[in-house]
């Protein structure tokens, strides 16, 4: 296992620009995902990010710290793992889970004893638990002890060149204070505020209250908006 070096599991909207922001953080960044095609789009540079980042991703291709694979199994090599795969809801509003079980399974296959596993996806609560403490205990591992879990809710706004992700706060819960200790760290390498809380259950909580309060907040702007139209105000 590599000394400071991150996994990233799923290199799309959220796990790209995590990977591109550990450069020059952490000295090797391996970058896992299932997609061929996406793979060839990031090598070549197509992939859709800020000036800022095609930077960043330029200066780690070149360097040869960010290493692409489709081998679930090079997860096993680092120090952390994080899962950055999406949660998209099916047409009948229902979030479908598939990609993230099919990850969170994945990684702890591959799981070695000393990692620092962080879910970042936006699911449920109880996900981290779920999917990753029960089955790594079932695996034979203590979890604390053997092996560190956590749950960080990503707060990536994609595209936009001033949310800058070092300048963001971010909220890291473990299964246990070691766990949270750990992760904190690890998620520290790519914000300077880390706010941690007191378990994997609350740090879920926190990505769907934000999620709802922002739902809430446009919704109820276009309201008023449609209001003040009708009332002929600007």
């Amino acid at each position: 296992m590599g000394t400071g070096s991150v996994a990233i599991v799923g290199l799309g909207y959220v796990g790209l620009p995590t990977a591109v922001e550990l450069h020059g953080k952490s000295p090797r960044i391996i970058g896992i995902d299932v997609s061929e095609r996406r793979l060839g789009d990031v090598a070549s540079r197509r992939a859709d990010l800020t000036e800022a980042d095609q930077e960043r991703l330029a200066a780690a291709l070149a360097d040869g710290s960010l290493e692409l694979t489709t081998d679930p199994a090079a997860a096993g090599a680092a120090e952390a793992v994080i899962i950055c795969v999406p949660t998209p809801v099916d047409g009948n509003q229902v979030p479908d889970l598939a990609a993230l079980r099919a990850a969170c399974a994945t990684v702890v296959q591959y799981a070695v004893p000393g990692q620092v596993i962080i879910l970042t996806s936006t699911s449920y609560v109880g996900t981290t638990r779920e999917m990753l403490t029960e089955p790594l205990r079932q695996r034979g591992m203590t979890v604390g002890t053997d092996i560190n879990v956590a749950f960080s809710p990503e707060r990536i706004d994609p595209g936009n060149p001033t949310h800058l992700q070092s300048e963001t706060p971010r909220v890291v819960g473990g299964a246990t204070p070691e766990c949270t200790s750990r992760a904190a760290e690890i998620i520290g390498r790519v914000t300077d505020s880390v706010y941690l809380v007191s378990s994997t259950d609350a740090a879920e909580a926190t990505k769907l209250y934000e999620n709802i309060f922002r739902a809430v907040s446009l919704a109820l702007a276009n309201e008023f908006a449609d209001a003040c139209g009708t009332l002929g105000l600007d």
